[in-house]
């Protein structure tokens, strides 16, 4: 979810554990990130027997997302100390789903943002295929889901099936 709206921002800063009064440094933030995840069936079973792929999967993502940032010459910080209870109701994450982690997103002090600019980049009308790339024996990954149906702004908001 790509927060930007000010009021939930600041709402995300206070949503933190007993003992820590804020983030107040996340307000400032041009945009916070949160990353959150939604187990598949194999990871279901991966978790019962000990594995938490879900995690493992989200933790890459999310490196991904601190590494190309700095290569754009933006600063991040990877926060995992929340309230993910409240966190979530703030931004209507299902019951169902875990938030993984927050990671506040901003040019550091004296430049500007184009938020708009930078995401256009990522975004599509939601036509185009989105195929995997071929692997081994010349079989194709899965059909990518566009980005349309994996990133919501501000809030969760409930896709044509019901479910984010």
């Amino acid at each position: 979810i790509v927060v930007t709206d000010q009021n939930l921002k600041d709402e995300i800063a206070r949503a933190t554990p007993a003992g820590i009064n804020k983030h107040p440094w996340m307000s400032s933030a041009n945009l916070i990130l949160v990353l959150c995840s939604a187990k598949s069936g194999v990871q279901k079973i991966a978790q019962f027997l000990g594995k938490n792929y879900a995690l493992v999967d989200m933790g890459i993502v999310g490196e991904h997302i601190v590494l190309t940032a700095a290569e754009l010459g933006l600063g991040t910080c990877w926060v995992g100390w929340f309230n993910k209870t409240k966190t979530k109701r703030l931004l209507g994450i299902p019951a169902a789903w875990e938030v993984v982690c927050i990671i506040p997103v901003g040019y550091p002090k004296g430049k500007g943002i184009n938020l708009e600019e930078m995401v256009g980049k990522y975004q599509n009308d939601g036509t185009a295929q989105h195929q995997g790339e071929l692997g081994i024996g010349g079989v194709a990954a899965k059909e990518r889901r566009p980005i349309s149906e994996i990133v919501y702004f501000n809030k969760m908001e409930k896709m044509k099936n019901g479910v984010p």
